[in-house]
């Protein structure tokens, strides 16, 4: 693995997978494990050493950090500005989401609502 400085991240949490969960231009997703409780979590690792991304990945965190109370929006559970890296819960993907009964269930009685509103 290229990132070796995260084998282990503020010596608490261990990674898990060597190959990341996912990412995009300027970061890396991985799996790590609490090693106090032995959790699940998602880090975000910031892979672009430029000023700009660094400087938009500190924003990013920052608004992050104000977004907690909004619903849908993952929390950060720990963070290093200097790093450049944050702790998350792992997202569960949509298409698990949607094998749960009572969400989809829950989904069938809003399309009916709504359409009732609509019909109004």
């Amino acid at each position: 693995m290229k990132d070796e400085h995260i084998k282990v991240w503020n010596k608490k949490y261990s990674l898990i997978e060597n190959e990341p969960l996912g990412g995009g231009g300027n970061a890396k997703v991985y799996k790590v494990k609490n090693q106090n409780n032995n959790n699940i979590y998602a880090l975000k690792v910031l892979t672009k050493n430029a000023r700009e991304p660094k400087l938009r990945f500190v924003d990013e965190i920052k608004i992050m950090l104000q977004c907690k109370e909004i619903s849908g929006v993952l929390p950060i559970l720990d963070y290093s500005y200097k790093k450049h890296q944050y702790i998350m819960p792992v997202a569960q993907p949509i298409t698990e989401v949607l094998q749960n009964d009572d969400l989809r269930n829950k989904m069938k009685k809003y399309a009916i609502m709504k359409s009732q509103r609509e019909a109004m």
